[in-house]
């Protein structure tokens, strides 16, 4: 199995890890008041909670359709062979360790729509920089105007600071495209004539991938599909607050939504065990006692929503991991997965 042949190459991260989560589940909940736990979990509004839950879903099919365009100038791609393959990322990321559900997001993409794996990874990791990208000039809008905190300003300033960078070397690379793509086709034929075939089409299939972060294609969509699902995220979040009627007046709520939002996206590049657990759960819980929300309906909060993320997109990830026949070898050779490469070199 990929994944045991990981762990012994990475033992140290596979403990780190899994540490890092029963320490924070352990320090989270070792002074849970099970009696207010509970009635906390018999208020909660069901129908919030399902409205989410669809909510969720309909955001993966939005990413699907943003993906589409980013993959767009390797190949044709369908907009549900790529919500499959997120669904099924998802899967890997809440089961297996070290993130391999980006690899078999990778893998069936490549299966699906018959370009090189080394292509959709490159788009994969465009996908990441966009919400990066994305993630902190929201923040920064957000707490450069309700600084809850005196870190606010600091993260305001960063997030500025990496849309500046950011559009900077964009710029740079865009005006030494020609030149560096001569460079890249030049070392992908060197490899073709030693006979690597295969590997001059990856090189050229990942720098096709890497270069829609400079040269967008459809930048108008990408941004709207890029806004659509951070609203769509926001809704998410205040439908979880709303089941458990916190509190709150509309400014509130949407307050609230906001700092939770942040905290838990932030949570998610935290070294942790399969799933976010953990990390996942002291980022709420942290983030509900910075707008007021006593520890024990936070810590409930904390693990309905977290159930919430995990079962929506595992269950329909593991129907579509198992339909399509998929095995977990795709990480030691995802040749396994995606059948031969296409040849890319002309």
């Amino acid at each position: 199995m990929a994944g045991k042949s990981l762990l012994r190459q990475h033992p140290l991260k596979f403990i780190l890890s899994f540490g890092v989560s029963a320490f924070l589940i352990w320090f989270v909940f070792k002074d849970l008041d099970w009696q207010g736990f509970i009635l906390a979990l018999e208020d909660i509004s069901a129908s919030y909670i399902l409205l989410g839950a669809a909510l969720l879903i309909y955001s993966v099919w939005v990413r699907a359709q943003r993906w589409k365009i980013l993959i767009s100038p390797q190949g044709p791609s369908k907009t549900k062979d790529l919500f499959d393959a997120l669904l099924v990322g998802y899967l890997g990321n809440d089961v297996l360790p070290f993130r391999l559900g980006e690899v078999l997001r990778a893998a069936l993409a490549a299966r699906k729509t018959k370009i090189l794996i080394s292509g959709i990874g490159a788009t994969i990791l465009v996908d990441r920089v966009l919400d990066m990208l994305s993630f902190l000039i929201i923040a920064a809008c957000f707490y450069m105007f309700y600084p809850i905190a005196d870190w606010a300003q600091t993260v305001a300033i960063i997030g500025f600071s990496a849309l500046i960078i950011f559009l900077g070397l964009a710029i740079f690379m865009r005006g030494q495209r020609e030149k560096l793509f001569g460079w890249i086709e030049s070392w992908s034929r060197r490899k073709a004539e030693a006979g690597k075939i295969k590997m001059a089409g990856h090189i050229l299939s990942l720098f096709k991938g890497i270069e829609t972060m400079w040269q967008m294609p459809q930048p108008i969509k990408v941004l709207s599909y890029t806004v659509w699902l951070w609203i769509l995220y926001i809704m998410i979040t205040a439908l979880g607050l709303a089941a458990f009627h916190f509190d709150f007046t509309t400014t509130e709520f949407f307050m609230a939504s906001m700092v939770l939002l942040t905290f838990t996206t932030i949570s998610l590049s935290i070294p942790s065990a399969p799933g976010f657990v953990g990390t996942y759960h002291g980022a709420v819980v942290a983030a509900l006692a910075l707008v007021g929300i006593a520890p024990t309906p936070a810590k409930a909060f904390a693990i309905v929503f977290h159930l919430l993320n995990y079962l929506a997109m595992a269950i329909p990830g593991a129907i579509i991991f198992f339909r399509t026949g998929l095995k977990f070898q795709f990480a030691s050779d995802p040749t396994e997965v995606t059948g031969p490469p296409k040849e890319q070199v002309n």
